[in-house]
């Protein structure tokens, strides 16, 4: 029992190393070889662009519910029954 443990330290060693640099290299980071040297560059053109999309769309939602936030708070903040008069014009 105590030889088999010399031969699989490196076995997950190199296994965690693999699973390391794969999650990396699917992320965009750069991944570098044992000198420093970059094996891929990292994409940033293609995560700028879906940052910029992902960060439009979200400007989008939060203009949306800001509009059905504004319609809200004058339900709730009408005391005259205004509103419920112009509900009923509409219904008619």
């Amino acid at each position: 029992m105590g030889n088999e443990i010399w031969v699989l330290i490196p076995l997950f060693w190199i296994a965690g190393w693999v699973i390391n640099t794969w999650i990396q290299a699917r992320n965009g980071y750069p991944v570098e070889d044992s000198m420093g040297n970059l094996i891929s560059p990292p994409r940033t053109d293609e995560l700028t662009k879906q940052w910029q999309g992902d960060l439009a769309a979200r400007d989008q939602a939060i203009a949306a519910l800001r509009e059905r936030i504004e319609v809200l708070e004058q339900i709730v903040t009408d005391q005259s029954g205004g509103l419920a008069q112009e509900i009923e014009r509409l219904r008619a």
